[in-house]
């Protein structure tokens, strides 16, 4: 989402709930996503890193993506569970199964 992307690297005060692509339908179904890729993130990986003949290479590309994604989630997370944003996305059943820090577990551990 585009949204989000810019939600995340402009530093902006504005509630996460009035972005465009934000309602709660697009929301859940990102996080469906997100969630399909926590089972199998090696499903997700680009064939051309594979490519890559150093394999120290791979892992350090690897491992900032990783840090990257974490990073982007806890934005979300910290914006999907501010107040006014917990109305109204847990009023349409939207809910976060993870905190931050069970993210970073799974992806850098």
């Amino acid at each position: 989402c585009v949204s989000v992307w810019l939600y995340v690297r402009l530093p902006i005060s504005i509630q996460v709930t009035s972005l465009p692509g934000m309602d709660p339908a697009a929301v859940g179904a990102a996080l469906g996503k997100f969630d399909a890729y926590l089972a199998a993130p090696d499903s997700c990986m680009l064939p051309e890193l594979k490519l890559l003949y150093s394999s120290k290479t791979r892992q350090s590309v690897q491992a900032k993506a990783a840090h990257s994604i974490c990073h982007v989630y806890q934005v979300v997370y910290g914006a999907l569970t501010s107040p006014a944003a917990v109305r109204h996305y847990q009023q349409s059943g939207v809910v976060l199964n993870r905190t931050p820090q069970q993210i970073t577990a799974l992806l850098l551990l």
